[in-house]
């Protein structure tokens, strides 16, 4: 409970500071996007500034163009004019957009288009009456003052309007000044409740560990009385390590016989393991006195600990009904444990005490871990077996793949010629298979390999090696057969195949054919692919010479 408290108190003061830090983060990056908006509007600021001061120098151009015109009388003065017309509306359009969020700039930005359309016809007028009456009349309109007076309400109206953007400016960049300060202030204040969080939390940690340097103390003291359990556990390691290093089923359970007996040596007991069906227990271990009063073989459900899915304590004249699978009542306390590894339950651990009073806890409980040690053995073996077995077996028709026939063919020519025997190959294909699979469905084509298959297995002796080589194509390697021995065999398949019979999708499905080649050891190679590939060119011969028949490699 102590450490549980200690371990929250940690807990509560890092999940502080991670608050701390959250709040630190929020409050910069609400900061930050003030002082983003804030540049967005110191930018917004100057680009009115900057057009506005456009518009006034585009007006100049105008006005300069124009004089320029009437003075010297060429065409060419009128250049900046042509440019800088466009460029001021462009320039008006554009500030209409930025100043759309402030009314008072809006209304002069109003009197400052109007202005400038005036003074753009004044300018305009001046031009024409150059053209049509003359110099003079140009300069008189000059002189008049025509223009003089927009382009002072412009400069005024532009000076206003600058004035008030300068003013909105200085506002932002405090505002923005404002943002930077806090978030600094904010960093700093996080840093330092962070950083004193943090010697709080060394300081309970330096302290706990002293309390558990006086643990451990008292604890090294109590491991000291600890020994005799400390010779059990060590037998247990080597039945585990025996256990995990036997290789079969039968291996293990030798050596479960033989150390059972020192590691429970007052009591009687077995292990059952369940068969493949999962209906029956099958007692392949036992030990003690009294091991044969525990059945070789019995239901699941005579099992109150198998029933109830945990471990089931019987004492005579207690009130647990005693499993039936004792062909005696027992006259000691018993215990079943059902043995369960990887998620199942694989068997079934049984000890049995004639001294009730040695039926403690500590007893108990090394039966559990002896059972659990078995247990993860017996699930590795036969986790180990179907995995092999998958390895070396076609998924589909369950005979030997390609693999497993390339290990086994060079090791059975091996033995043939090592004692001087004959060997055959035969390599199979189904007629038409290709046909048949496209017309009727994969399913169809499934269904014919697995039973091809069977009927390969039941047609051969117990001797031979069926294969499946690939698709349709098989292989059977024959020890001890001849060649003639071989097409003889070949020639029954061809029959039984031939009158195989098919129910798929409650059709019957028959005239299956088989085409087959037969070469012989060492008529035809001393090597497995060898053998092979002669006994295909003979199979390649029978599917030319019209399938449904068995050739001899030549």
């Amino acid at each position: 409970m102590k450490e549980l408290s200690f371990h929250k108190s940690i807990l509560s003061w890092f999940l502080l500071t991670f608050i701390v830090l959250a709040l630190i983060a929020y409050t910069n990056y609400r900061n930050f996007r003030q002082m983003n908006l804030e540049k967005d509007w110191v930018d917004h600021t100057y680009t009115v500034m900057a057009n506005l001061n456009g518009v006034l120098s585009d007006l100049k151009d105008i006005q300069s163009s124009q004089r320029g015109y009437v003075i010297t009388q060429q065409k060419d003065y009128l250049t900046p004019y042509s440019i800088a017309l466009p460029e001021l509306e462009d320039k008006l359009k554009k500030l209409k957009a930025l100043v759309a969020d402030n009314s008072i700039q809006e209304r002069r930005l109003a009197r400052v288009t109007k202005e400038a359309h005036a003074r753009v016809a004044i300018a305009e007028k001046i031009i024409s009456a150059h053209d049509t009456q003359g110099q003079t009349a140009a300069f008189s309109m000059i002189k008049e003052g025509s223009g003089k007076k927009e382009m002072d309400h412009i400069r005024a109206l532009i000076a206003e309007m600058v004035a008030e953007e300068n003013h909105l400016l200085e506002i932002r960049k405090y505002k923005a000044s404002q943002a930077t300060l806090t978030t600094l202030k904010t960093g700093a204040s996080g840093i330092a409740i962070c950083t004193l969080i943090l010697i709080i939390v060394f300081w309970m940690i330096y302290a706990e560990s002293k309390k558990r340097e006086k643990t451990e103390s008292n604890l090294q003291t109590a491991l000291e009385d600890m020994e005799d359990s400390n010779l059990q556990t060590m037998m247990l390691g080597k039945l585990s390590d025996y256990m995990q290093s036997s290789q079969t089923i039968d291996e293990a359970l030798r050596v479960i016989n033989s150390y059972m007996p020192e590691l429970l040596p007052d009591s009687d007991g077995s292990v059952g393991i369940f068969e493949n069906s999962r209906n029956r227990i099958e007692t392949l271990a036992r030990w003690g006195i009294g091991k044969d009063n525990i059945s070789t073989s019995f239901n699941p459900e005579q099992c109150w600990g198998l029933r109830r899915g945990k471990a089931h304590y019987f004492v005579p004249g207690g009130t647990e009904p005693c499993c039936e699978h004792f062909l005696e009542e027992p006259s000691g306390a018993s215990l079943c444990l059902p043995m369960q590894a990887q998620g199942e339950t694989i068997g079934l651990f049984v000890s049995v005490v004639d001294n009730v009073t040695r039926a403690t806890k500590d007893k108990v409980a090394f039966c559990r871990r002896i059972s659990e040690q078995i247990s993860l053995a017996v699930a590795n073996l036969n986790l180990q077996n179907k995995l092999r077995d998958q390895s070396i077996r076609d998924p589909l028709t369950k005979l030997y793949n390609r693999r497993y026939l390339e290990t086994t063919l060079e090791r059975e020519l091996s033995r043939a010629q090592r004692n001087g025997e004959d060997l055959s190959v035969l390599v199979l294909d189904v007629d038409h298979f290709k046909k048949f699979n496209d017309t009727m469905g994969h399913d169809a084509g499934d269904a014919l390999l697995i039973q091809f298959a069977s009927l390969l297995q039941k047609s051969v002796r117990k001797e031979d090696i069926v294969c499946r080589y690939g698709g349709e194509e098989f292989v059977i390697v024959m020890p001890m057969a001849n060649l003639d021995m071989a097409v003889q065999k070949a020639g029954k398949i061809c029959d039984v195949t031939r009158a195989m019979k098919l129910n798929f999708s409650n059709k019957e499905i028959t005239s299956v054919t088989v085409s087959i080649g037969a070469s012989s050891f060492p008529a035809h190679g001393m090597a497995g692919q060898e053998l092979i590939t002669a006994a295909d060119i003979a199979l390649y011969q029978s599917k030319q010479n019209g399938r449904d028949r068995v050739t001899p490699a030549a």
